[in-house]
This record gives structure tokens, C-alpha cells and sequence, in this order.
């Protein structure tokens, strides 16, 4: 988008934290679009730096929406150390589902068979992707020839 702006050009956004999250990152935006002759205006906090009231309001509204990143992460980290204090672990469950487990045997026998190539395999089984199904694999016992994930 940035590449597309020319004099005359307004951007438009719901919120200003939408655009960015770093109050130097927003000022250093605006200065930009300002050298450029491009104004910038935030449908919900009423922003519209075309006028001297609507930069200083873009301004505040920038170190705002830092701290309020700010003060969510710190409620966030917060909210998960007193969950794991209470014992809870959040995440995906380890291992494969009940389904997967099922396909992964199916492909396991498809595989074995030597009968089909391994996309065959993922598009019969509907695997979204040979990682996956190298991971179906695995799970079976089999070391497939392919696809290593990195260590």
C-alpha cells in the first residue's frame, strides 16, 4: 500500500492500533505520509491529521495504543503464570486425535503397499500436506523416505 500512496491520498483504518503498535513506528508513519502530502484519518477515535488538532490527537492516540499493548501482555503473562501456579497447561493436547490416529494407520498401510506415491496418499486420505503425513507415519513406526523435520 505504502508503495501506491500519492500526494492527495488519505488512509483510512477502524483504529489506530490496527496500523501499528510502537508509538515511534506510528510517528515515524506520519511524518512520511505528511512529507508526502498524504493525510491518515482512524474511523473510531475520530483521527484526521489533515488538521493540527487531528495530529496532536494521532500523536496521543499513538503512545495509548503502545501502552495498552503493553498493559495487555503484562495481564496476559500474568493470567498463564497464575494458571500454571493453579497447575494448568495450556496448548494443544500432546499426540494425535482419536481421528488422526485412524488416518495414520491407513496411511501407514497405503505406504507400505509400496502401491501409491505419497501424494496419492494425502489426497485419498485428504492430508493437507506430506509433513503431515510423514508425521502420520512416525507415529505408526515408520521411517519414510523424505521429509525430516529440523532439530
Amino acid at each position: 500500500m505504502v508503495c501506491e500512496l500519492r500526494k492527495g491520498d488519505v488512509i483510512v483504518v477502524w483504529r489506530i492500533d490496527r496500523l501499528g503498535r510502537a508509538t515511534y513506528e506510528l510517528i515515524k508513519l506520519m511524518v512520511e505520509w505528511k512529507e508526502m502530502g498524504v493525510d491518515f484519518r482512524s474511523i473510531s477515535e475520530g483521527i484526521d491529521t489533515s488538521t493540527k488538532m487531528g495530529r496532536l490527537w494521532y500523536m496521543l492516540s499513538s503512545v495509548f495504543a503502545e501502552n495498552e499493548r503493553e498493559i495487555l501482555l503484562e495481564r496476559t503473562f500474568a493470567g498463564l503464570e497464575a494458571a500454571r501456579a493453579r497447575g494448568r497447561v495450556g496448548g494443544r493436547p500432546k499426540g494425535l486425535t482419536k481421528k488422526s490416529k485412524e488416518i495414520a494407520s491407513l496411511a501407514a498401510t497405503l505406504y507400505e503397499s509400496k502401491k501409491h506415491t505419497t501424494t496419492q496418499i494425502c489426497e485419498q486420505l485428504k492430508i493437507g500436506s506430506k509433513a503431515t503425513l510423514y508425521k502420520y507415519l512416525r507415529h505408526e513406526g515408520i521411517q519414510a523416505q523424505g521429509w525430516e523435520k529440523e532439530k
